[in-house]
């Protein structure tokens, strides 16, 4: 699966995204596991893999819903999006 890349004229645009998004789940500890590093070609990768609970898979259906209803005319995206990486 590959991450997704917004053009960087779309930086802006994608942070009012997130900075408007309507978000129910409330507040919520996260554990996090297997952290990781790497180099890649442009920047470093930071890994962090986060244990799954109910309120960490009701925010992603979140944001998937709304990602789909905000970029539902970017059909390449939406079947490359995954939580993962935000």
């Amino acid at each position: 699966m590959l991450p997704v890349t917004f053009p960087n004229a779309n930086h802006e645009q994608t942070l009012c995204w997130f900075e408007n998004m309507q978000i129910t789940v409330p507040p919520f500890k996260q554990e996090l596991r297997d952290f990781d590093a790497f180099h890649n070609r442009r920047s470093p990768v930071v890994f962090v893999k986060p244990v799954m609970n109910s309120s960490l898979d009701r925010l992603q259906k979140q944001v998937l819903i709304n990602f789909g209803e905000t970029y539902s005319h970017e059909n390449t995206l939406k079947q490359i999006w995954t939580l993962h990486h935000i």
